[in-house]
């Protein structure tokens, strides 16, 4: 069984608590490298901006959980641990391109006006923009076209500026940084779990 990131644990919780002849034993989040560490851009993005349930060692940890309350073995992966966006992109754009376009990376896409189905200013629809372009033109009907814009002439108080800016700034620390400074800079990085080539998928 799926479970991604609007369903979070209660669609954990429902899988393991199927009828006895439905017993799943095995739960599946869907959430890519930089989504599934999660870490924060920088220091102003804390709380909601960068929760960790998709975190290898808070999945192990649920796993437990569930396992000890269930008295059962089951197993949380993420198969997509070790991707980037452009990654699992490339799985749907290789197999059924047409339907990239009806995914949803939006943090806001209950919001949009009709016609819409991306803000265009928010991380994920910057990142998604990004990982689809590294395979060819992007569908996806943005609302904002915020790369096209002079970047010295965005307010600061503007949300893409201020997006564009900290991506930009994560993505530099990665280029730059050592291993050991980077662990530093983000401890989560030190999981119990391995993180296979964790320097690549951001």
């Amino acid at each position: 069984m799926w479970f991604g990131p609007t369903t979070s644990w209660r669609s954990a919780e429902a899988g393991s608590l199927q009828p006895a002849s439905r017993i799943l034993d095995e739960l599946r989040r869907q959430r890519y490298g930089q989504m599934a560490i999660h870490l924060p851009l920088n220091t102003a993005r804390i709380g909601a901006f960068s929760t960790h349930t998709a975190h290898p060692d808070v999945l192990d940890s649920m796993q437990a959980i569930i396992s000890t309350a269930l008295a059962g073995t089951y197993r949380i992966s993420n198969p997509y641990l070790s991707l980037t966006k452009a990654e699992v992109v490339e799985r749907v754009w290789t197999a059924m391109r047409d339907g990239v376009p009806v995914t949803s990376s939006c943090w806001r896409n209950t919001w949009l006006p009709e016609g819409v189905t991306h803000c265009g200013e928010c991380v994920p629809c910057m990142i998604r923009r990004v990982a689809i372009e590294t395979h060819g033109d992007d569908p996806t009907p943005y609302g904002r076209d915020s790369f096209a814009q002079n970047f010295s002439t965005m307010d600061a108080d503007d949300e893409a500026r201020r997006n564009l800016a900290a991506l930009c700034e994560f993505s530099r620390k990665f280029e730059t940084m050592s291993d050991a400074d980077l662990i530093d800079e983000w401890p989560e990085l030190n999981s119990d779990r391995d993180l296979i080539n964790w320097t690549t998928i951001f």
